[in-house]
């Protein structure tokens, strides 16, 4: 399924193995183990956890395997947003889906943990209505997210929408995930200005690499 230097996964049956080719990569492999665990007891949807492995010599961990449920049907939610948009445009569906999708990241958010990297593409989904959360090895639990960290993520979401819907979409969904203390239009102003640096860096990246 993906290859990396540090990193292999592959499916095998009903299952996903992501394999880690590095020592210094068993530990997010691990952090993704006991995050898988400790949110699905929480009530969060991930990919239920199956069993991890390390291969360890003179207590060190020198590889490690993670073995999760293969999302058989799901799609991340950028492609299930694009395939809305190619359909029609239905505002009540999009509300709907967008809404269902506030009301899951908010239950990580309930579950007292964080994911660092929150964008569409480790959220699957299917029809819009079951979704979970994958790449667990960059989630932190046991702590509420704070305030920064809660604007990370509404920034990635944003970030991964804002070309298929415009702010009638997005403000809505923004605004649905705030703490009742938050001021709206001042929150929402700083998610499109992060969002336009972050999507800046990104093409910095890209022009970057394509000059080497």
């Amino acid at each position: 399924l993906k290859r990396s230097a540090k990193s292999e996964t592959r499916r095998a049956g009903p299952w996903v193995v992501k394999q880690s080719l590095r020592a210094f990569r068993s530990k997010r492999c691990r952090q993704a183990w006991r995050a898988g665990i400790y949110l699905t007891r929480r009530g969060v949807a991930v990919p239920r956890p199956a069993a991890y492995v390390e291969e360890r010599r003179c207590g060190i961990a020198l590889r490690s395997a993670l073995l999760v449920e293969h999302l058989d049907g799901f799609v991340n939610v950028e492609e299930h947003a694009r395939a809305m948009k190619r359909r029609s445009e239905d505002a009540a569906e999009v509300h709907r889906f967008l809404n269902a999708l506030a009301q899951a990241v908010g239950s990580i958010e309930a579950a007292e943990a964080w994911h660092a990297d929150l964008s569409g593409k480790n959220i699957f989904t299917v029809a819009g209505e079951r979704l979970t959360f994958i790449d667990l090895d960059d989630v932190v639990v046991g702590r509420s997210c704070t305030r920064a960290e809660r604007l990370k993520n509404h920034i990635q979401l944003y970030d991964s929408f804002c070309d298929v819907w415009g702010p009638e979409f997005l403000d809505p969904f923004i605004a649905a995930m705030l703490p009742q203390d938050e001021p709206e239009a001042a929150w929402i102003e700083a998610v499109r200005a992060g969002q336009r640096a972050r999507r800046a860096r990104i093409k910095a990246i890209w022009e970057k690499q394509s000059r080497e």
